[in-house]
């Protein structure tokens, strides 16, 4: 069993469902949770063939809000400890791992350090920060996921490195600033969305140990769909 790393910072995620917000207006919610999110929604996908290690780098409070009727998610965060890794993480990374995914680059204090991986590794994002900050970890990766919402952010960067967009209408992989492959897909509404990105990401590198980019990119839309329908239905 090929073996996977997953670096992120520690999520204390603290979600609450509701149907819509009204501003300015008293909302009810229909159920809250607390449950630790980032990396460890990859544990969503069921049977996942993949050996995972965590190496959780500092830690973060979320506060997020699922709007079901629209399918969306807003979120409020807090770092309580900054992230940090070792050289002896990463030597141990180089030397255990298959493939290394980071999760919420733009998230990590300590990214630069992460130059140092030999393996194959992807990244994502969380936020709407510049991308030049990070185009030198980009170009060294393999792949990179992000949401459709934030490609504007992607208008000069231009790279070898495939950069999947995706949202509730599908995928876009983008090469070189040209979109190379694409897949739409019908919305489903009442869905609750939260750690979709990250559960995409998860059956993106699942299938890339056995298929090409292409079909890796759409099995991962649509394996991503069925985990969080399945989700919703426990």
């Amino acid at each position: 069993m090929k073996s996977l790393g997953l670096l992120g910072k520690k999520y204390l995620d603290t979600i609450i469902y509701l149907n819509r917000i009204e501003h300015n207006e008293t909302n009810e919610c229909s159920k809250i949770i607390k449950r630790n999110g980032g990396i460890n929604n990859f544990f969503y996908v069921k049977n996942y063939g993949l050996d995972i290690s965590l190496y959780e780098l500092g830690e973060k409070c979320a506060y997020i809000l699922s709007e079901e009727d629209f399918s969306k998610r807003t979120s409020f965060v807090k770092t309580n400890q900054t992230s940090k890794i070792s050289k002896s993480i990463i030597n141990k990374i180089n030397q255990v791992h298959d493939w290394v995914h980071v999760c919420y680059i733009d998230d990590l204090e300590c990214h630069q350090q992460l130059k140092d991986i030999n393996i194959p590794f992807s990244i994502d994002f969380c936020t709407n920060t510049d991308r030049d900050v990070y185009v030198d970890l980009m170009k060294q990766s393999t792949i990179i996921f992000d949401s459709r919402e934030r490609k504007h952010l992607y208008k000069a960067v231009v790279i070898n490195t495939p950069i999947i967009f995706h949202d509730e209408n599908g995928i876009e992989v983008c090469v070189n600033g040209m979109i190379d492959y694409e897949e739409t897909m019908t919305p489903i509404t009442n869905l609750n969305v939260n750690g979709a990105g990250d559960i995409y990401a998860a059956c993106f590198i699942e299938n890339y140990f056995l298929k090409d980019l292409k079909t890796s990119a759409k099995d991962a839309m649509i394996k991503t769909t069925k985990t969080l329908i399945g989700r919703d239905a426990e």
